[in-house]
């Protein structure tokens, strides 16, 4: 089956999004837990150090390395957040007026897009997510690359052949 879908970049970049949303989830999670930790472990110290208990520098001390933990975890994913997505905007302009084309086979998932042009056997892929009516086919490098579509780029049908042959050939 071959597919060719006509560049939006409306879609491209909420694909974008939901890719960096995802690779960032967990640090997000681990980062809100150290502001938590921080503001709690400041105020008891305080407390402490207020009913006239030298235990409390401790809490304090401990209280203020999770706060520094927290703003250089922020500010590393802020500059990261903001180079990736002038990367994205930079990735959108050279789609302009551009079509991505996909081939899904038995041996190999072809695709072309205006700078590269694949085929890849279904084994070079370690995995697939759905997410939000996007299909992400992960490959098994190092660096996280995924083809990436989305259901409001094709027809209805189209898209339930493309699961069904991406569930076969990719096995979870």
């Amino acid at each position: 089956m071959i597919l060719k879908t006509p560049f939006n970049k409306n879609i491209l970049y909420h694909q974008h999004k939901l890719n960096f949303d995802v690779v960032w989830k967990e640090n997000l999670k681990v980062n809100k837990r150290r502001i938590i930790f921080g503001i709690i472990s400041v105020t008891v110290g305080s407390l402490i150090v207020f009913g006239e208990d030298n235990m409390g520098f401790l809490f304090i001390g401990l209280g203020i390395h999770y706060l520094v933990n927290f703003y250089q975890f922020w500010a590393h994913y802020s500059k990261n957040k903001k180079r990736y997505f002038k990367e994205v905007q930079t990735e959108i302009e050279g789609y302009e007026n551009n079509i991505n084309v996909f081939e899904f086979t038995n041996d190999y998932l072809g695709y072309s897009d205006y700078k590269h042009e694949a085929k890849l056997k279904w084994f070079a892929f370690k995995g697939y997510r759905l997410i939000e009516d996007t299909l992400f086919i992960d490959l098994h490098a190092k660096n996280g690359i995924s083809y990436i579509i989305s259901k409001s780029e094709i027809h209805e049908n189209q898209w339930d052949e493309i699961l069904s042959i991406v569930k076969e050939k990719i096995k979870l």
